[in-house]
């Protein structure tokens, strides 16, 4: 092998390392961030104006807090994928909130 093969070969980017499942993970991380940054921008278009009462504020900003917080959690699984942190159904389980199956009784 040349030295110009090593040397590509060495530095080939981390993100190869990740599985597929795991890159899915984070994809789905990442478009469901941007999603909710689009919804975010569309509820605050209307904070400004002077017709709102306070009655009509609570509820957006409660609905903001509990976006951001997801958001929040987004960003930890990207984060965790691309570190290599946490294993990849716990991490499936985050991005799309399900948790797992009770185990059958037993007869």
């Amino acid at each position: 092998m040349s030295d110009q093969q090593s040397i590509s070969a060495e530095s080939a980017p981390a993100a190869a390392a990740i599985s597929e499942d795991r890159r899915l993970v984070a994809l789905e991380a990442t478009w469901e961030i941007e999603a909710l940054n689009d919804a975010i921008r569309e509820l605050t278009q209307g904070l400004g104006t002077t017709n709102m009462g306070a009655e009509e504020l609570s509820p957006i900003r409660l609905k903001i807090r509990g976006m951001t917080s997801r958001i929040e959690d987004l960003i930890c699984v990207a984060m965790s994928v691309l570190d290599d942190d946490g294993d990849t159904q716990s991490l499936t389980r985050r991005v799309h909130g399900r948790r797992e199956p009770a185990e059958a009784p037993r007869a």
